[in-house]
């Protein structure tokens, strides 16, 4: 099978996972193996959104450094050798017309405005583009993709190219890649880490976000015959168990900086509480519509809507909004608007993210929890709690949360008393991040953040190497030029 593995950027989960992958088609026997990277074919992208020169001779070195550990027959490329001519002038001639970079901007079915508004948002966390306009990010990516587009577009064509690897997918270059492989219908595989230790997922022609992918992947590691269920049911639970002490597992704790057991002062917890966990919903702000919210503007009107719901027609009920943490230090309207609404009526409060409180000790008070999305809404289904889903989530078809079929079910569902739902739909998610997946044979990585392929951690450099990126950054912040030293 001809196959291309493509790892553009300076990540080392990405690329150690992607050097897997090539050992492992080498292994398989492939019939011609092509590994691409951008090789500093542009100087801005996800991972180096100031155009840092350094950065650009770092990520180069990097997968430079580590392809040395791979063996066997593959042909190495880079972006600018699959990019002609006649891609710029296409990529001119589309952005002449373009004035400001939108979700809604497509080049054929390629959605060239979120491959470069994902990374920005994720980057930024200016989720409404506030700032767009100011930072020339957008639109340089945005550009940088098409022609990515276009020239991997080309070489799959003309190679005759029948499977492409990649990691996430999400950001900038990758999705180009990926709109591309759909166009053409040719065979994408898109990995991601489940957890530390070298545990690798596999979506196949589809973004890692799809809902319905990721439910597959949950449901088939839960109907494994061969772990008895009361197995299943222990390693699921012991996951939730884990969270709540704060321990990280596949992604960073937000609750070891809070106080155990402290509760917000002020609120008589004697009444009927209802706990809304708003989301930090950065990742999924550019992913298509599979997030489209199906009853609300966006979370910000649904919490509105929440409120004013509460407050003017229980007001003897509390509304306690627990603003998720990842949002301390921000300040865009998207987190104003919600700051603002503490005591907009007497029954509302909101805890700020900044704010000791303790997540599980307010969930502990909850007669049932809202939720946007957020991963509480699994936890708190886990813990007994009646849970409201109001948007899109990852757990959206799983039946842990009560779901309003259309806008016109939501109260209903924010008045009537609620049964939790069965344990063991949470708990599958549970087994899911703490024993699904693939156990890869060359890529390990100790917590979230060391990688390390064959053994040998990536972001390895020679004295030579570091001593060069040292130089690039004084002479760089001396002429402000960029400069471009080549390693291959």
């Amino acid at each position: 099978m001809r196959t291309l593995v493509f790892s553009p950027y300076l990540s080392s989960l990405f690329n150690a996972v992607m050097l897997d992958r090539l050992q492992e088609e080498i292994h398989a026997g492939a019939e011609k193996l092509y590994f691409l990277s951008c090789f500093q074919t542009f100087d801005i992208c996800a991972f180096n959104k100031t155009s840092e020169s350094s950065n650009c001779y770092y990520c180069e070195a990097n997968i430079v450094n580590s392809l040395k550990l791979v063996e066997g027959d593959y042909e190495v490329l880079r972006l600018a050798q699959l990019i002609a001519p006649e891609d710029r002038v296409m990529a001119d001639d589309f952005f002449s017309n373009v004035t400001d970079i939108r979700h809604d901007l497509y080049f054929e079915t390629f959605d060239v405005g979120e491959a470069a508004i994902s990374p920005y948002i994720t980057r930024t966390r200016d989720k409404n583009l506030v700032r767009e306009n100011k930072d020339g990010f957008l639109r340089q990516v945005s550009y940088n993709s098409l022609l990515v587009y276009l020239g991997v577009k080309r070489f799959l064509q003309e190679h005759q190219i029948e499977k492409v690897i990649f990691f996430n997918g999400r950001l900038d270059y990758t999705r180009s890649v990926l709109r591309a492989c759909q166009a053409l219908s040719v065979d994408c595989y898109l990995y991601e880490r489940v957890r530390p230790g070298g545990i690798i997922e596999c979506f196949h022609n589809v973004l890692p976000h799809t809902i319905e992918a990721r439910q597959a992947l949950i449901d088939e590691a839960w109907n494994d015959p061969a772990v008895p269920q009361e197995e299943k049911m222990r390693i699921g639970s012991n996951y939730y168990e884990r969270k709540r002490k704060g321990e990280v597992i596949i992604a960073r704790s937000f609750v070891v900086a809070q106080e155990k057991n402290r509760l917000p002062a002020g609120i008589d917890f004697s009444r009927k509480n209802v706990v809304l966990y708003n989301s930090s919903d950065d990742e999924i702000a550019a992913v298509g519509p599979m997030y489209k919210n199906p009853f609300f503007e966006g979370q910000e009107d649904g919490t509105q809507y929440v409120v004013d719901f509460y407050g003017k027609n229980f007001p003897e009920y509390n509304l306690i909004i627990r603003m998720h943490p990842n949002l301390k230090g921000l300040t865009y309207h998207y987190v104003e608007v919600i700051r603002s609404l503490h005591q907009k009526y007497p029954n509302v409060y909101v805890i700020a993210p900044e704010s000791e409180v303790d997540t599980y000790a307010l969930l502990d008070t909850a007669w049932k929890v809202i939720s946007f999305g957020t991963s509480m809404g699994l936890e708190a289904s886990f813990w007994g709690k009646p849970v409201v889903l109001l948007a899109k989530a990852r757990y959206f078809y799983a039946d842990v949360a009560y779901v309003p079929a259309d806008r016109a079910g939501v109260d209903a569902l924010l008045t009537d008393d609620l049964a939790p739902k069965d344990k063991a739909n949470p708990v599958k998610f549970g087994y899911y991040y703490l024993n699904g997946g693939t156990k890869a044979r060359y890529f390990f990585s100790k917590g979230l953040n060391q990688n390390y392929f064959k053994g040998q951690p990536m972001k390895k450099f020679t004295l030579k190497q570091k001593l060069i990126n040292r130089a690039i950054k004084v002479y760089t912040r001396l002429t402000k030029k960029k400069v471009v030293i080549r390693t291959f």
